[in-house]
């Protein structure tokens, strides 16, 4: 893409969003828009970090909880920020001001266009940067993998992470999902009520809920890794941290986040009971397959599946739609007519073959599924070839 065309969306951006744009090549600023009038460019201060991602994609939180995006395509680099969800004091603003070499007579100015930046959640931004890397790069990424890629280059929430062995809790939340136990979800949740809040955090709320995203973005990843549909648990995903951005106190999130995993819990242990169900039919019917000409039984399936009866029967018509010995009689039935289409094969003998107590049986059977005799069905062949022999 060129860098006209870079230029194009960005303005776009811009207008649609209120968050300010630019772009950089080779380290230095080459484009910038934004409706706002910086007396200085606040991404100075953490120019350095977001430019190093080494991603095609990537988003950056602040210690102050503003969030900035970022692009790669070729040598640019597109960056969109900042935005936030949290309001910062005059006095904070001004010691930003002065970290970036703001005139001091300028204090003022910078102030008021920072407090003017569209508020947008830090999902929300994500979701922008997915859009934006498809149109310019044209890769398709979920919000999933956006999350857990992008995370890890957080260095502020990575150190905070391990300064409080909170890696080691999110190895724990990994297994306790992929276990799939509800009732060791519960015993988890209680253990670990606290929700990983750092009580001198400035803002314990906005803490809370960037936990939350780091949480959900584990907990969906060992459930997609389990086995649950990748657009399902993206969907859920996304769901969930809407939410959280609704949220209004730390009950709320705490709430939110025991929610959050014994959905994935539940979903994940229908996703496995599913499975395990389809690997049983798939097996009955193999089997079946295999020795459909002697004498079937469902308990002597049920014994090589090795689950009861009752189960075995419910599960199959819950899944083809026809009981087990009517799945066997169609299986034989089938050969049947191959039998009598492709090879002079004598009835009587034909039906010994496919097990039926007598001829007459096997008449009998025949006809209830396909309406004629074993020996009509086969004339009837026989006149089509012939037909079809004329038509020539």
């Amino acid at each position: 893409m060129e860098l006209n065309q870079l230029r194009y969306l960005c303005i776009h951006l811009n207008n649609l969003s209120g968050i300010p744009t630019r772009i950089y090549q080779g380290g230095k600023q080459i484009f910038y828009c934004s409706s706002l009038h910086f007396p200085s460019d606040p991404f100075i201060k953490y120019s350095k970090e977001i430019l190093c991602c080494s991603n095609d994609l990537g988003y950056y939180i602040t210690p102050e909880f503003s969030y900035y995006g970022i692009i790669k395509h070729q040598d640019y680099a597109i960056i969109i920020g900042p935005t936030s969800q949290i309001g910062i004091t005059d006095d904070e603003l001004k010691e930003y001001a002065k970290e970036i070499h703001v005139n001091p007579i300028d204090y003022d100015q910078f102030i008021t266009a920072y407090r003017n930046i569209s508020s947008i959640s830090l999902p929300d931004l994500v979701e922008i940067l997915i859009i934006f890397n498809f149109c310019i790069n044209g890769k398709e990424i979920s919000t999933i993998e956006a999350l857990n890629l992008n995370l890890s280059e957080i260095k502020e929430v990575k150190e905070s992470f391990q300064k409080e062995g909170l890696t080691e809790i999110h190895q724990q939340i990994e297994n306790v999902i992929k276990e799939g136990n509800l009732k060791g979800i519960d015993h988890f949740l209680v253990s670990q009520s606290n929700f990983y809040i750092n009580m001198n955090s400035v803002n314990q709320l906005r803490q809370a809920k960037n936990s939350f995203i780091v949480n959900a973005t584990v907990v969906s990843r060992a459930a997609i890794g389990k086995g649950l549909d990748k657009e399902m648990a993206d969907t859920v995903l996304r769901n969930y941290l809407k939410k959280c951005e609704d949220c209004q106190s730390i009950k709320n999130v705490t709430d939110l986040h025991s929610k959050m995993i014994r959905e994935f819990t539940t979903r994940i242990q229908k996703a496995t009971q599913s499975k395990e169900k389809n690997e049983l039919i798939s097996k009955a019917k193999a089997y079946i397959d295999e020795h459909f000409e002697k004498r079937l039984s469902t308990d002597e399936i049920a014994k090589e599946m090795n689950v009861s009866r009752p189960y075995l029967s419910d599960q199959f018509k819950k899944a083809t739609g026809k009981n087990i010995s009517e799945y066997i009689m169609v299986k034989k039935i089938e050969h049947a007519k191959k039998e009598l289409e492709f090879f002079n094969t004598d009835i009587k003998k034909l039906s010994e073959k496919l097990s039926f107590s007598s001829q007459s049986h096997f008449t009998r059977v025949f006809k209830k599924y396909t309406g004629i005799t074993p020996s009509e069905y086969r004339e009837q062949v026989f006149l089509n070839k012939v037909k079809k022999s004329l038509s020539i």
